[in-house]
């Protein structure tokens, strides 16, 4: 009778803010991680067009079809109550590989999926569960027809009446099979396909030539007004992405023209000294442990003594304000911090620490064991670096990713530099 054409126009994904429960990757075998997720809703949105028309087919019962056509543009809303999703994945990495990773390969953000996809034995979901709570009743806009709107949403509401258990209760199976084995088709084919090596971003200079900082870690409009090329030959990971994100989560003021650092430092502070703006550090900063001389004449002056500077403590260390920055890259080869702290004066930066002196020896006139608090506050300060360095362009890129923590490797990176 018809020749109907269905065209999915567009689908939107709301709720993801009602994440209620995150548990990142966790190891729970040697070569197996799991996350968790869980969200009070998730409401999925189609923008769907319908084009209906009568059939212009040999056997169809409509001898004279014409040109008659109805066009239907609807929206289907429905959406899926206290959802708990459950993914565990088994990754089998060459160790070898990855630690030959060269940074190079991983500033190109095209290269860095392919690279870390050349490292992989194996990957595979070994589990993906979903369950849903609840199916929200779907909701249809946009018919012309009231007839036919009002007919398809009974349908539709009739047959989640009647299946809605089921529905739910095939949920966790659905994904858990047809869904897994799709992904892990998809994934089974990008690994065979692959290729043994990535490449890496080509400079095109010389062997001596040095990385112009204002293109490695500013936007390429603002390199090209710092007085670089702005064209990004570097790559983009840290440009355009890595910096601009440290910049808005660390560097973005709030109302109160706090900068972002702060709202960072509370809650790693509190994790380490269990209060917010305040780090402990009760092992030794210095010890020095000195025996005495062995000549019979001086012995009777000390036979053991120590020197402990210990148990050292700051507070407010959030309390930083405007303007404040963090390697500012202002020149070819110059990096500019500047952080400006207190300016409140009910919360100055204060410090604390211990001095221990102990001299011990049976006869020594010195003998003794002193230690003493010593603090000190700043209602206000100021810290300014500035460094100059000069990074080989070969060496940046031919950096392996297994000496990435490593400081004598960057130092060797260095042509020459200075603070």
């Amino acid at each position: 009778l018809t020749q109907t054409a269905i065209t999915l126009n567009s689908v939107r994904l709301l709720g993801l803010d009602t994440l209620r429960r995150f548990e990142p990757l966790a190891g729970v075998g040697n070569y197996t991680m799991r996350s968790g997720l869980s969200w009070e809703y998730l409401t999925f949105d189609f923008d769907i067009t319908i084009d209906i028309r009568p059939s212009s087919l040999e056997d169809s019962l409509i001898t004279n079809p014409g040109s008659t056509k109805i066009s239907e543009r609807i929206k289907v809303k429905f959406g899926i109550e206290n959802l708990e999703a459950t993914i565990a994945i088994l990754l089998a990495i060459d160790q070898e590989k990855l630690e030959e990773l060269q940074l190079g390969s991983l500033l190109d953000t095209n290269e860095v999926l392919p690279c870390f996809v050349s490292t992989l034995f194996e990957i595979a979901f070994s589990t993906f569960s979903v369950d849903a709570g609840n199916i929200q009743p779907p909701t249809l806009e946009g018919f012309l027809s009231v007839g036919i709107d009002r007919i398809v949403s009974d349908a539709i509401n009739g047959f989640l009446i009647m299946y809605e258990a089921a529905l739910l209760e095939a949920v966790p199976s659905f994904f858990h099979t047809t869904v897994r084995e799709l992904i892990q088709n998809k994934l089974s084919d990008t690994l065979d396909s692959r290729g043994d090596e990535c490449s890496m971003i080509d400079i095109s200079t010389d062997v001596g030539g040095t990385v112009d900082l204002r293109d490695l870690l500013l936007t390429p409009n603002q390199a090209l007004a710092a007085g670089g090329s702005g064209m990004e030959q570097y790559g983009s990971m840290i440009s355009s992405f890595v910096m601009p994100y440290i910049t808005e989560k660390i560097f973005a003021t709030d109302q109160y023209g706090s900068p972002g650092i702060n709202e960072l430092i509370r809650p790693v502070s509190k994790l380490q000294s269990g209060t917010e703006g305040s780090l402990k550090f009760p092992s030794d900063l210095i010890y020095i442990k000195k025996d005495g001389p062995t000549d019979a004449f001086w012995s009777w002056l000390f036979q053991i003594m120590e020197f402990r500077v210990f148990d050292i403590r700051l507070q407010n260390i959030d309390t930083f304000t405007t303007p404040f920055s963090l390697l500012n890259a202002t020149k070819a080869n110059k990096l500019t911090s500047k952080a400006n702290m207190g300016q409140n004066p009910s919360r100055p930066l204060n410090g604390t620490f211990r001095l221990a002196v102990s001299i011990d020896g049976q006869d020594s006139p010195f003998r003794m064991r002193n230690e003493l608090d010593i603090s000190f506050s700043t209602p206000a300060s100021t810290f300014l670096i500035d460094i100059l360095a000069n990074i080989g362009e070969k060496n940046l890129m031919e950096f392996p990713l297994k000496d990435l923590a490593n400081y004598n490797c960057w130092l060797a990176s260095l042509v020459g530099s200075q603070v």
